[in-house]
């Protein structure tokens, strides 16, 4: 039996050799513009593929459809929720993700799922497979970890700065 090491540099290679076609795409780009917890909602769509794909991997799952419905579930554009109050689009993106990757890539059943389910238990799509469930959790662990990362740490800043200013403030 032979030992297979992968290292990170050729387990990132791999990674990127499966969402390459996804990664080029001329809307998917456009994600760059788009903000999501803090950071752009391309790079939240990375980050939660990238564990998605070391993940499912390492277990054995479906990576290669996993890790390319990981990297679609947030697939829309701000401008195509624009009539959705914030509650509204939380239930909404994900059928937008869907449509958007059908029109954009070919994906299949197991993708589709993926990506209408990873808000579970909001929305009305329930994970069906491993691979699924894999994803919905995988969000949701990428979500908390950059809004720590990015938005607390502004929402401090912003607090001690008002606080600053009204300690510093004369009252006659």
């Amino acid at each position: 039996m032979q030992l297979i090491i992968n290292t990170k540099k050729e387990l990132r290679k791999e990674y990127e050799s499966i969402v390459k076609d996804i990664k080029e795409n001329k809307k998917f780009q456009m994600l760059q513009n788009e903000f999501h917890h803090g950071m752009t909602r391309y790079k939240h769509l990375d980050h939660a593929a990238w564990l998605t794909f070391k993940f499912t991997k390492k277990h054995d799952l479906d990576y290669i459809d996993t890790t390319r419905a990981a990297l679609l579930h947030d697939f829309y554009l701000d401008k195509e929720l624009k009539y959705c109050n914030k509650k509204e689009a939380l239930n909404h993106h994900p059928s937008v993700a869907v449509q958007n990757a059908k029109e954009n890539f070919n994906i299949n059943k197991k993708q589709e799922n993926i990506i209408a389910s990873h808000m579970f238990p909001c929305g009305t799509a329930v994970p069906a497979t491993k691979e699924a469930w894999v994803v919905t959790m995988v969000d949701k662990i990428c979500a908390i970890e950059e809004m720590l990362v990015n938005k607390v740490p502004s929402y401090i800043s912003l607090y001690i700065i008002y606080f600053y200013n009204f300690l510093n403030t004369e009252t006659n």
